[in-house]
């Protein structure tokens, strides 16, 4: 029972916790409990479904299914949705439906901020939806309703990459790949694959399938990173971390490229706190890293494996592992 507990208490760490935010965890007696400002409060007598904690505060699912919010601020609980689907979330924000009203919480109450929603994605800035009366593409950005595509009744869902400040579009017939950033849409490129597209904080990556690049795109300026087409991309912070076409891990940190491995990783990881997506499929083992980490194995022979990482200062740290 107690390994049970441990194992359950930390996942919910696995979130964007900080030092002083409430930490929820389920006891040996399988109760649900936060600590907050060094107190505890046991707040329901089974495990919840879904937890995710935020600044300050920690939304859940209870054993029946009803989303509740506990506020660290006066240790307040509030009932946000009685039947509310799966939420989505972030360190700052939290979205989800309610049958086709798509809810956010606003000064610790469930407000609905569009209806006929299918789907949705969630990032630190920005809400993109799939409208279903209009048949459009939205961005919820700054509070305003930005249409950023058409879609045709009984078409494929929305190809959409959501960076924590940005959001990238695929138009597959017209294999056009577009960016909405600032409460702007513009296009990237007019003949680009689906499977070569990353987007992370300020930063998005991608195969030019008419120059036959691989770039990148941060602060305004488009960068020239590879004439090989990259075996797998990622991308985090302002970071956009590749293999190359011979096998070779790079790195584009904030306008800077950095050779970093000779050989393939075993994996890596370049994701931030708020959100990083591919097109290329795959998964960040860590959602907590800010700045490039991977594991590798030393040498050839394979005997010592090691998890090593990108410092601040451009150098490789290596830890056996």
């Amino acid at each position: 029972m107690r390994n049970r507990s441990l194992a359950f208490a930390l996942v919910l760490l696995s979130g964007p916790v900080g030092a002083q935010a409430p930490v929820p965890f389920v006891s040996g007696e399988e109760r649900f409990i936060i600590l907050a400002d060094g107190r505890f409060e046991k707040l329901e007598p089974r495990p919840p479904g879904w937890v995710h904690s935020m600044n300050g505060q920690v939304a859940y699912r209870d054993h029946d299914g009803r989303l509740k919010l506990f506020i660290e601020e006066g240790r307040r609980l509030h009932l946000l949705d009685r039947r509310a689907g799966m939420p989505k979330g972030t360190r700052h924000r939290l979205a989800w439906l309610s049958a086709d009203t798509l809810k956010t919480i606003r000064e610790g109450r469930a407000h609905a901020i569009a209806t006929h929603v299918a789907d949705f994605d969630v990032s630190d800035s920005l809400i993109a939806l799939h409208d279903t009366l209009h048949d459009e593409l939205r961005v919820i950005w700054r509070g305003l309703h930005h249409p950023v595509a058409s879609i045709e009744r009984g078409s494929e869902r929305p190809q959409w990459l959501l960076g924590s400040n940005l959001l990238v579009l695929f138009n597959k017939e017209a294999r056009r790949l577009s960016l909405f950033q600032g409460g702007k849409l513009r296009v990237l490129n007019d003949s680009t694959d689906v499977g070569i597209a990353v987007a992370g904080g300020g930063v998005v990556g991608w195969w030019d399938g008419q120059a036959r690049v691989f770039k990148a795109l941060f602060n305004g300026t488009e960068h020239e990173l590879s004439e090989l087409r990259p075996a797998s991309a990622k991308a985090g912070d302002g970071l956009v971390a590749y293999i190359d076409g011979n096998g070779r891990l790079k790195c584009f940190d904030r306008g800077a490229l950095h050779r970093v491995t000779d050989d393939p990783p075993t994996e890596y990881c370049g994701a931030t706190a708020s959100s990083s997506t591919s097109m290329m499929g795959g998964s960040c083992s860590s959602a907590m890293v800010h700045r490039l980490r991977w594991r590798a194995t030393f040498p050839s022979n394979g005997k010592w494996r090691a998890r090593c990482w990108l410092t601040s200062t451009r150098t490789v740290s290596c830890m056996a592992s």
